[in-house]
């Protein structure tokens, strides 16, 4: 069953719907609905070296660096939540999906849906959405609305490494932006 946007955004549900403070999601601060901050993104400059986005959690007591995403062009790109590392890996070979084995030892799939929405799903072929992520508008033709991750309930669980894989693929989304950009101008 795929579930509507106006289900996917209820609160009914319990939906954990985190607003980016920025449309750059690898400088931005997760907000929830009543404006707290969840989650810190800071990816320095980096011109010739990987890009490093260092992913800080915040409770009361501060900010814990909860995770590092690293993407390497030749290289195995590494995420990493709470000093565990893991590999996502193309689901197929002319595939934009990644798959990822989480602490619940059951494996995801982020998808791009090439409109600007990635979309999480089990990777067991189920049409189940764990998490969203809609890149908002900037208000030309609509109403301004912030870009968000809107995390479902069965997602929840593993919410900390949902939000670096999201970190993860927002940056390969924009790696492959940049050379389809680079094609165009050849």
């Amino acid at each position: 069953m795929k579930y509507g946007i106006s289900v996917l955004f209820s609160h009914d549900l319990q939906t954990m719907e985190l607003s980016l403070s920025e449309r750059d999601p690898f400088n931005a601060v997760f907000l929830n609905p009543d404006g707290a901050a969840v989650y810190h993104t800071d990816t320095p400059f980096a011109f010739f070296s990987t890009r490093k986005t260092t992913i800080n959690k915040i409770s009361r007591e501060g900010p814990y660096q909860m995770g590092l995403v690293e993407v390497h062009d030749w290289n195995e790109s590494i995420v990493s939540v709470w000093g565990r590392p893991f590999i996502p890996y193309r689901s197929h070979t002319f595939s934009n999906s990644e798959v990822f084995t989480a602490s619940d030892n059951r494996s995801y799939k982020w998808k791009d849906d090439w409109g600007g929405q990635l979309i999480l799903h089990p990777d067991d072929g189920s049409d189940t959405i764990i998490a969203m992520y809609d890149s908002g508008s900037i208000g030309i033709f609509s109403k301004s609305r912030p870009p968000t991750l809107a995390i479902l309930p069965n997602g929840v669980h593993i919410m900390d490494e949902i939000v670096a894989t999201f970190i993860y693929m927002a940056e390969k989304k924009r790696r492959r932006a940049r050379r389809r950009r680079r094609r165009a101008m050849n």
